[in-house]
């Protein structure tokens, strides 16, 4: 999990300005399958573990 950003001033009337966001997760035994009526949690022994990773980045241009 993390985060950058950057700021920076071009010229007296222009500014750049860059974040970049990164996170990490991670559900241990979540149950995903499907089910007789279209549902979308499985059985008990149908648990997975899942990790996910979530990426952000915005990039910002000022100018006057």
């Amino acid at each position: 999990m993390g985060s950058v950003r950057l700021d920076h001033q071009i010229s007296k009337n222009n500014r750049l300005a860059v974040r970049y966001n990164v996170e990490d997760a991670r559900d241990l035994n979540q149950l995903v399958g499907n089910t007789e009526d279209g549902g979308g949690i499985g059985v008990p022994s149908g648990g997975r573990d899942l990790f996910i990773r979530d990426q952000s980045l915005v990039v910002r241009y000022y100018f006057a």
